[in-house]
C-alpha cells in the first residue's frame, strides 16, 4: 500500500521547516507533495529538494486536489501543514484501511485548557457519530474513491464540511485511528472569549 500525503500551503515559513522535519522520519516510506497556493513569503524555497513541490491556484480544495491528480500512491492523505503526527502515523492509517475505504484521525490541541478540550470531545464527537470529519483531522481514502465522488469541492471554505457530507450522503464508513493528530490551535484567539467567539461563528458557518 502506497500512501501520498498532500500537504497545502500558504505562507508557512514560520513553520514549514518544523514540519519538514516531522516527515523526514516518515519520507522514505510514502511520497510527500507539497502544493503551494502562490505563498508571498518565503515558504517556496525553504521546501528541500528531497520533498517534492508542486503550484496550484490558490485555496485549499484546488491545492489538494491538484496534488492528488500529480500523486501516485493507492491512498491519499492530506495533511495540515500546522498538524502534528502521532508516532506510527503510516502504520495507523494502514490499519484502518484493512476495515474501510476512507479514514481520518482522530484530534487533539496542544493546549490544555477547559474550552480547547470541550472542542477536542465535540470534534471527535461529530467525527465519528456523526460522520463529518474536518480537514485537521488527517482525511485519508482509497485512491479510486476521492476520484469517484468527486474531490473536493472547488469553494472558498468549508470544502471539507461540503466533502464529509457528499460522503455521508453516499454512505461511505470511514474508520477512526487508534491515535490523534495534534493540530495547532493558531485559527483561535489567545483569549477564552475570543475562542468562544470562534466556535460559535464557526458552528453558524455550518449552519449556513
Amino acid at each position: 500500500m502506497k500512501i501520498s500525503v498532500i500537504i497545502p500551503i500558504y505562507n508557512e515559513e514560520s513553520i514549514i521547516i518544523q514540519m519538514q522535519n516531522m516527515l523526514d522520519e516518515i519520507r522514505k516510506e510514502c511520497e510527500i507533495i507539497f502544493v503551494d497556493g502562490g505563498s508571498r513569503d518565503h515558504t517556496k524555497e525553504m521546501i528541500r529538494p528531497e520533498y517534492k513541490l508542486l503550484c496550484s491556484e490558490k485555496g485549499r480544495a484546488n491545492q489538494m486536489n491538484y496534488g492528488a491528480e500529480h500523486s501516485t500512491g493507492d491512498v491519499l492523505f492530506f495533511l495540515h501543514c500546522d498538524s502534528k503526527l502521532p508516532p506510527n502515523a503510516l502504520e495507523e492509517i494502514e490499519e484502518v484501511m484493512k476495515h474501510y475505504r476512507a479514514g481520518f484521525f482522530g484530534i487533539s490541541f496542544p493546549d490544555s485548557g477547559i474550552l480547547m478540550k470541550c472542542c477536542q470531545v465535540m470534534s471527535n464527537f461529530r467525527a465519528r457519530r456523526r460522520k463529518i470529519v474536518f480537514g485537521d483531522q488527517g482525511i485519508f481514502m482509497q485512491r479510486d474513491l476521492f476520484f469517484d465522488v468527486g474531490k473536493f469541492p472547488e469553494i472558498d471554505i468549508m470544502e471539507d464540511y461540503m466533502f464529509s457530507l457528499r460522503m455521508r450522503k453516499l454512505k461511505i464508513p470511514m474508520g477512526m485511528t487508534k491515535n490523534p493528530i495534534c493540530t495547532s490551535d493558531r485559527r483561535f484567539s489567545e483569549t477564552n472569549l475570543g475562542r468562544l467567539k470562534t466556535m460559535i461563528h464557526m458552528h453558524f458557518l455550518r449552519l449556513a
